[in-house]
């Protein structure tokens, strides 16, 4: 069998998998009294996977990306796009910790 797609996994490994983001989702509905801390959360997650990750990721793994044959800039480019999209990833998760922890 070729498991080299998502829909040929075995139904064991589906349901454990499934059983467990919907045990974490549950936690995270029970103790989570504010839905703004849920949404600072999505939003910071969210909008730099969107907006800076997945776009460098996607021209670097679309084929072919070596400095000789995209050139010095683009190259430069992607990789930079990538740093500040874990940048703003990282600093956004931060910033929403920080205020649930201070209670802004």
């Amino acid at each position: 069998m070729d498991q080299s797609y998502l829909d040929n996994i075995p139904l064991h490994w589906h349901l454990l998998i499934i059983s467990a983001i919907g045990a974490v989702t549950l936690l995270l509905g029970l103790f989570i009294p504010a839905i703004n801390t849920v949404f600072n959360f999505a939003g910071s997650i969210c909008g730099s996977f969107l907006s800076f990750i997945n776009p460098a990721l996607f021209v670097m793994y679309a084929g072919d990306f070596t400095r000789k044959k995209v050139g010095l800039f683009m190259w430069l480019t992607a990789h930079l796009l990538l740093v500040i999209g874990v940048t703003a990833l990282v600093f956004g998760t931060g910033a929403t910790i920080y205020s649930v922890v201070s209670g802004a």
